[in-house]
């Protein structure tokens, strides 16, 4: 099995360190980048073309549901997983509409990253 890679977006450095420990963790993934704010998240993601975008929604500058668009068509293939911890069915349902793969709500543990894998790593068109 051929390991996905990651671009941790959280404007939150500890958030972005659990996130890369937990996935680091799991050893399906390898974390290749960071990045604190939606503008950030875009010059990377053109840059790394990562397997997977974890993302926050609520960031400075320029948030997640705000960069979406704009990552999905400089990285058409990643898929873009939505993480917060203030999260409303409006915003959910936006995100998806945009064109993001999945949601998380925050706190965000082990077994919620092994659950997304899984999922990830099941979808045959992944």
């Amino acid at each position: 099995m051929k390991k996905k890679t990651v671009l941790i977006v959280d404007d939150a450095i500890f958030m972005r360190t659990i996130l890369r420990k937990l996935f680091e963790r799991d050893g399906r993934c390898d974390v290749i980048g960071e990045a604190a704010n939606g503008y950030e998240a875009i010059e990377k993601a053109k840059l790394l073309l990562p397997d997977i975008i974890t993302m926050d929604i609520i960031m400075p500058d320029l948030d997640g549901l705000e960069a979406i668009m704009t990552i999905k068509n400089v990285s058409p293939k990643s898929m873009i997983v939505m993480m917060t911890s203030v999260a409303n069915y409006q915003m959910i349902d936006k995100a998806k509409a945009l064109g993001a793969y999945d949601y998380l709500p925050k706190p965000i543990d082990g077994d919620d990253v092994n659950r997304l894998l899984d999922k990830i790593f099941s979808n045959k068109e992944s």
